[in-house]
């Protein structure tokens, strides 16, 4: 199978991708064709997705196919695997942020903006990943990477150990037959001094009809070299708590109850991923079946090796590569050499935009205001995210309550008098955001917003639709919303009109800019107004 080409579509057009240091280049948003040329029918498959090449045909009895794949929602390094049933032939791109949505030093930022919230955050099962550091805690979706980062030098490691396994060399006694080869000590001596007919022999001066008793039993030093080493126990401890730790891995990820991906091609993909951990697994239990590892009890860190590990540099490889395994934190830091996957792009758009409402609120409530419920990030084996419904509240004065509500849950309508606090007159709907001012039991005003990762002309008047049928059919105790807003990164110059002051303040409707200055300017100003 010979190296696919890798291009992209502009404007019906298509131009090559050029080759970074981590893979080839291109942006979200581009169209990316590889073509391919085997000796088999191809398969591309991109984490746990097969995708269908848009054309396949055979010349010279191999197959030619042309694969089109568009980059809609990631950013940053990931890879395909080409394949022909016998050759696997592995692309990387390095797929950057789109330009009209953030830059390049705007993404990065996101990425530290929310690792600073928590480590885990920015981490999912997407397929755009991101360079990091080890720590000591993290989600168990980015054990997978510190496996791959760590497993092969740890397999190295060991066969290193295999070789020249370490040993003990001890000093015993044994009675039997007088063996010549062992170095006589003074006990032997004493022996010998006793049994003259034996000493005279051991001499070559017994004489022929005298011969020296051939069953004599001598006690006689013995030295024994044994494999039964402090270190070699602790090594098969910390080889079996590993094997523990990549069994709940692959357990975990192969569960069909998974939270937070609700994508079919991403459960496929952390089901490969299962796979990966138990082939792993099964690596480190043929090791612990050798003889070396197989004859030895195994025992915990003691004083002893402690010690003796800072003196013996391959044991102590092998423990701070066991410890890395069995602590599989990652941490975002860009130019390392770790990679994990990031939450899609979208998913980190709207919980970067959450975490900066609820602290513009925060910091923009008078004196008078004080937060009495603070949401706090819930951690999942897979995914580290705000829960649904979580809310964040603020006490004011005269009984008021500001509450900022994430995921808002709005139950369909199921008779003209249906009472719940939160309804649509339609369909069930569920906005991103629900910014609502309360006074005692009742409702005064409510805000609907929605996060929306895409800036072009058609996606923000898709996403004005939505929030508009949120105005027209949500009730909040049978209230109406004032107001409906959606926040983008960025607006393209031909949708820049529902971003203007004069067009949010006459509608109260619109796009909200996150990266724009006073950004949630028509949040405060409602809130000004109705609090008063």
């Amino acid at each position: 199978m010979s190296a696919p080409s890798l291009s992209r579509l502009v404007g019906g057009v298509e131009v090559p991708l050029d080759e970074g240091p981590e893979g080839f280049l291109c942006s979200e948003g581009d169209c990316v064709v590889v073509a391919s040329r085997t000796a088999a029918l191809p398969q591309l498959q991109l984490r746990g997705k097969r995708l269908v090449p848009e054309s396949l045909q055979q010349a010279d009895g191999d197959f030619e196919a042309r694969f089109v794949y568009w980059i809609d929602s990631w950013a940053g390094r990931t890879s395909f695997s080409l394949s022909d049933g016998l050759v696997r032939h592995d692309i990387t791109l390095d797929v950057g942020p789109h330009q009209e949505k953030l830059a390049p030093g705007g993404w990065d930022a996101l990425i530290r903006e929310l690792s600073d919230i928590s480590q885990a955050l920015p981490w999912g099962m997407s397929p755009g990943a991101a360079a990091g550091r080890l720590v000591d805690d993290g989600l168990v979706a980015v054990h997978p990477a510190i496996i791959e980062h760590q497993l092969p030098l740890l397999e190295r490691l060991l066969m290193r150990l295999l070789a020249v396994p370490p040993t003990l060399v001890r000093r015993v006694r044994t009675v039997g037959p007088l063996n010549l080869s062992r170095g006589a000590d003074l006990r032997t001596v004493r022996w010998l001094a006793r049994r003259p007919l034996e000493l005279a022999g051991v001499r070559g001066e017994a004489p022929a009809d005298a011969l020296p008793n051939p069953r004599a039993m001598a006690d006689q030093p013995e030295t024994l070299t044994i494999t039964d080493h402090p270190l070699t126990r602790y090594i098969v401890h910390l080889l079996r708590r590993v094997q523990a730790r990549l069994g709940a891995t692959a357990r975990t990820l192969a569960s069909p109850r998974q939270h937070g991906i609700p994508d079919d091609a991403v459960k496929a993909y952390a089901k490969e991923l299962a796979l990966r951990v138990e082939q792993a697994n099964t690596r480190i239990g043929v090791v612990l079946k050798v003889p070396l590892f197989r004859s030895v009890p195994p025992e915990p860190m003691s004083d002893a090796v402690l010690q003796a590990l800072p003196d013996q540099p391959l044991f102590l490889a092998i423990h701070r590569c066991g410890q890395r395994l069995l602590n599989p934190g990652l941490a975002y830091a860009p130019g390392q050499t770790i990679y994990a996957a990031l939450k899609n792009s979208y998913d980190l758009f709207e919980i970067i935009v959450l975490y900066r409402l609820a602290a513009q609120l925060g910091s923009h409530l008078s004196a008078d205001w004080a937060p009495c419920k603070v949401a706090t990030i819930k951690e999942y084996d897979l995914e580290d995210r705000p829960e649904d419904r979580t809310r964040w509240v603020w006490q004011g004065p005269h009984d008021q309550r500001l509450e900022l509500t994430y995921q808002a849950l709005f139950h369909s309508a199921k008779s003209a008098n249906a009472s719940f606090p939160q309804t649509s007159l339609s369909a069930q709907a569920v906005p991103d955001y629900v910014l609502a001012l309360w006074k005692g039991d009742n409702i005064v005003s409510w805000l609907i917003l929605d996060a929306k990762y895409r800036s072009g002309r058609k996606p923000v008047h898709d996403a004005l639709g939505d929030i508009h049928r949120y105005r027209d059919s949500l009730r909040m105790g049978g209230t109406p919303a004032a107001g409906a807003y959606i926040i983008v990164p960025h607006l393209q110059d031909d949708a820049a009109l529902y971003s203007e002051a004069y067009y949010l303040a006459a509608h109260q409707f619109g796009a909200l800019v996150l990266y724009a200055d006073d950004w949630a300017a028509p949040v405060f100003s409602w809130f000004r107004a109705t609090s008063s």
